[in-house]
């Protein structure tokens, strides 16, 4: 139900989402959809390349990024100008369109965009899922967080609050949020082999799925070992970019792994079939990856939406969301032994997969991205 703050929305990003595989951009989608859906009016401004803008298509955006509409969306062909001294030209023209269209909030997701906003007396969020990286970026933040306007700051885990506090932030603006999933697309889940059929794979091969990219400490390495420790099991790799794709082939083929199947990076909507098709779900983040410390992993939510048992790295920031044993299956950071161990544990008990499974998909529907968007408009309400 709209209320006065949800009266006229703006959703403000630099970011090109036009055929864009990063998270970031699937996060700023998902979550704008969800805003679009809780306010009375609503538009989500970006910053596109001039192709981009050229050819913009609400429909396939939407269809790309599994959301069941298009919601509007402005967007500036300024993205060439992004680390010139001329960047600036985006920002300013997003915060002028906010004042002549009233906006009622503006819910930023740069520091650039939270800073214009704020000094134009604009109702402010800004949700960051890391800190400043650069001076400029971080004197900003110490400025605009003092500022009238400025609403408050979302984040989403508690070691990422302790830092934007240290940064100087007031902690009594500051709401963690976890990342989140789009429900509805999970209310009707295909069985195993149904989603086998449908994706041509085989119906009786254990089936180990792994979605996303295949950056550096994505745990791609521990995988591998794993894969080679399990010859009988079939490793499925969802994602990633051509030129990271070549790599992890190559690398399998020279470790003789005729287990490992990569399909390259996928538009979000094929996805869940893929989940579906699981016998069980990897996430084995490495304990050096940059995030390590303070993520809140989409894929988690996804993969605990699909139904189907879950293995992950065993860092201390999961622990506020996955349990051993109940809802998940928690392994050694940097060990392919261990990630091989955990897979076949599940795989030799199917009543403990199946538990996990279910509880995790009880345990995630509270993570639904509208009911997300609700928690941060009450919390910004009753303040």
């Amino acid at each position: 139900m709209p209320t006065p703050l949800t009266r006229q929305v703006a959703y403000v990003t630099a970011v090109d989402v036009v055929d864009n595989c990063r998270a970031h951009a699937l996060q700023i989608m998902k979550n704008g959809y969800a805003w679009w859906q809780e306010s009375k009016h609503f538009e989500l401004i970006c910053n596109l390349s001039f192709d981009h803008w050229c050819g913009f298509n609400a429909r396939r955006i939407a269809h790309d990024y599994g959301l069941a509409h298009p919601f509007p969306m402005a967007t500036f062909p300024l993205f060439h100008l992004e680390g010139t001294r001329f960047a600036s030209l985006y920002y300013r023209l997003a915060a002028l369109r906010c004042r002549w269209k009233q906006v009622s909030l503006a819910y930023c997701r740069s520091y650039e965009a939270a800073w214009w906003m704020c000094k134009q007396g604009i109702h402010t969020v800004m949700e960051s899922h890391g800190l400043p990286t650069n001076p400029q970026h971080l004197a900003s933040l110490q400025e605009f967080v003092h500022l009238p306007s400025f609403a408050g700051l979302v984040t989403i885990t508690p070691p990422l609050e302790e830092l934007f506090i240290q940064l100087g932030v007031p902690a009594h603006k500051i709401l963690v949020e976890p990342d989140g999933v789009d429900l509805e697309r999970f209310m009707a889940p295909l069985s195993l082999e149904e989603a086998r059929q449908h994706l041509a794979l085989p119906l009786t091969t254990p089936l180990v799925v792994y979605t996303g990219h295949l950056y550096e400490g994505r745990g791609v390495d521990e995988i591998l070992q794993a894969a080679r420790q399990l010859p009988q099991v079939q490793f499925l790799m969802v994602g990633g970019t051509p030129k990271d794709v070549a790599y992890w082939q190559q690398k399998s083929g020279q470790m003789g792994l005729a287990n490992m199947t990569y399909t390259g990076h996928l538009a979000n909507t094929l996805l869940p079939p893929y989940l579906w098709a699981a016998d069980v779900l990897l996430m084995p983040y490495n304990s050096h990856c940059s995030t390590a410390g303070w993520m809140s992993p989409m894929k988690l939510f996804e993969y605990m939406a699909a139904g189907r048992a879950v293995v992950a790295s065993d860092l201390p920031v999961l622990h506020s969301v996955l349990r051993h044993g109940e809802n998940g299956w928690l392994v050694k950071a940097d060990d392919g032994t261990a990630l091989a161990t955990g897979v076949h544990h599940l795989l030799e008990n199917p009543t403990l997969r199946e538990n996990l499974a279910r509880q995790s998909r009880e345990d995630v529907q509270s993570y639904d991205w509208r009911k997300r968007v609700g928690r941060i408009i009450q919390w910004l309400e009753t303040r």
